[in-house]
This record gives structure tokens, sequence and C-alpha cells, in this order.
């Protein structure tokens, strides 16, 4: 029943999310374009977006790991602008995926940046640290 609950209320928040700037709990959720990248092996959620009180914003989703091969260890962010180039990028290493097939992890990612008008997000699961499209 609580697995239930929680697993509609994180389904809402993503819906929501998706729709555009909301909020859920007290959290703005902000609408960003994003492009989403895993290894082979691992599957990236894509993540919400939440406006931060200081002005940045803070990426939070989970990357699963969908076979036996090497599993990511970090999650990166690139800013893109509206000509391609990389504007800003942060990243944080993911909590070790288990030794299973199906482990998955929740990642946290805050930045000192917000995403313009004509800008996206590149985010993406590495196994070593370089730009998203570069994987």
């Amino acid at each position: 029943m609580l697995k239930s609950l929680f697993m509609r209320s994180l389904a809402m928040l993503v819906v929501v999310g998706a729709t555009g700037c909301a909020t859920y709990q007290g959290l703005t959720l902000l609408a960003v374009e994003m492009e989403v990248k895993a290894p082979r092996g691992a599957v990236v959620h894509t993540p919400v977006a939440i406006q931060e009180a200081d002005g940045g914003t803070r990426f939070h989703g989970s990357v699963c790991r969908t076979s036996s091969m090497p599993p990511p260890t970090l999650i990166r962010l690139d800013r893109i602008g509206f000509e391609g180039q990389i504007l800003a990028s942060a990243s944080r290493p993911l909590a070790t995926l288990g030794a299973h097939r199906t482990s998955c992890v929740f990642f946290d990612v805050p930045t000192d940046w917000r995403v313009g008008n004509a800008e996206h997000v590149h985010v993406c699961a590495l196994r070593s640290d370089c730009p998203c499209e570069e994987t």
C-alpha cells in the first residue's frame, strides 16, 4: 500500500514537472528541455528540475542498471546554449549500483545556474568524467 502510494506520488511529480513551472510539496518545478543519455547496460530516467532559493537549479532523478555490463559511476549535466556550446556543467558521483542486473540509484545534482530560453540540458550517466556529447 505504501509503495503504491509512493509510486503514484512520484508519477504525479514527473507529470507535473513535465507540464511547466509548477509546485510539488512547496518545491517549484521548472520546465527544462533535457536530452538524456546512458551507456549500454544502463538507463537514466529524466530528472525533475527544482528551482533553488539561491537562484540555481537542482536536478533529481535515477539511474538503473539493465545488464551485467559495468555500471556508470557518475551523473553529469551540461547546460547547452542555443548554438550548441557548453555553458556550464555539474557532476556528482553515483552511489554504487549493485551487482544485481536491475539495481537503481537516485541522484541529486545542485547547480548555481538556471537554464535560459533556447537552452537545454544534456544529462548523462558516465563511466568517466567527460562532456555528455562525447559519450
